[in-house]
């Protein structure tokens, strides 16, 4: 758990709140650079990290 926080220093925010890109080659290109390897993304994307565990990721609509 420690090393996957540790993780969040290092991050590019941005790109992280722009979104999981809907392509699936630009999809997997976003897991990777976050070191993630995507495991499937019907009912929501799961990932599986470096350390070897499973994270859903939650996507929540901006409201203004």
């Amino acid at each position: 758990m420690v090393a996957e926080l540790e993780r969040l220093i290092g991050v590019d925010w941005p790109t992280v709140w722009a979104g999981v890109p809907e392509d699936e080659e630009r999809r997997e290109h976003w897991c990777t650079g976050f070191g993630r390897r995507p495991m499937w993304f019907q009912g929501g994307p799961r990932v599986r990290t470096e350390q070897g565990g499973r994270l859903l990721l939650v996507v929540r609509p901006r409201h203004l």
